[in-house]
C-alpha cells in the first residue's frame, strides 16, 4: 500500500472514527498515524525546531490575515463558541487530529495523486477541495479556509515534509479556539 493510500485509509478511519465513535478512537489513530508513518512524514525535531516556530507563527499570521478578510468582506459562517464544550478531546481533536488528517488528505495524498504529470494542479484543487469541505460553516468559514488554504499548500509544496503545514494548521485552528474562548 503507497503511503498517500494508507494516510487516505487513516484520514476515512479518522473521519468515520469522528461521527461514530467516541474521541478515544480518535485518539488511538492518532498514534497509529505517527507510528505508521512518523520517520517518513515527520523529521527529526532537533534540526527543525526554528523552522517549526516559524511555521507556528506563519500559522497565526495566516488566521489574523484570513479572518480580517471575511471581517471585512462581511461574509456570514464561522463558529460560535456556544457550539463547543471546550474539553481536553475537543483541544486534541481540533489542534492535533484534524490538521494531521486534513493534511494528510488535502496536500499529502492530493500531490501524489497529482504526482508529476498534473502538479500545476496542487495548489488550486488543494484550495478548492479544502473550502469545499468547510462549506458547512457557511460562505466566511469556507472562503477562510481557502485563504488558508493557499498558504497550507504553498508552505507543504515548499517544505516537500507534511508536519510543517500539519503545524501550520494547528496554529490557525488554535487562533480560532482563542477567538472563540476570548
Amino acid at each position: 500500500m503507497t503511503d498517500s493510500k494508507k494516510a487516505l485509509f487513516l484520514f476515512l478511519l479518522f473521519y468515520s472514527g469522528f461521527f461514530f465513535v467516541s474521541g478515544y478512537f480518535r485518539q488511538a489513530l492518532s498514534v497509529a498515524v505517527v507510528l505508521l508513518l512518523g520517520r517518513k512524514y515527520f523529521c527529526n525535531i532537533e534540526k527543525q525546531l526554528l523552522q517549526y516556530f516559524l511555521c507556528a507563527v506563519g500559522g497565526m499570521a495566516i488566521y489574523f490575515i484570513a479572518s480580517r478578510i471575511v471581517a471585512v468582506l462581511s461574509l456570514p459562517g464561522g463558529y460560535e463558541a456556544a457550539n463547543f464544550d471546550f474539553n481536553a478531546i475537543f483541544f486534541l481533536d481540533v489542534l492535533i487530529l484534524t490538521p494531521l488528517a486534513e493534511e494528510l488528505l488535502f496536500r499529502s495524498c492530493l500531490n501524489d495523486v497529482l504526482a508529476e504529470k498534473f502538479s500545476y494542479f496542487f495548489i488550486p484543487l488543494s484550495v478548492l477541495l479544502f473550502a469545499a469541505v468547510h462549506l458547512s460553516q457557511g460562505i466566511g468559514g469556507a472562503f477562510f479556509a481557502a485563504v488558508c488554504g493557499i498558504g497550507l499548500s504553498f508552505t507543504y509544496k515548499m517544505k516537500k515534509k507534511i508536519i510543517f503545514s500539519v503545524i501550520m494548521h494547528s496554529f490557525i485552528n488554535l487562533g480560532g479556539c482563542l477567538d472563540c474562548i476570548f
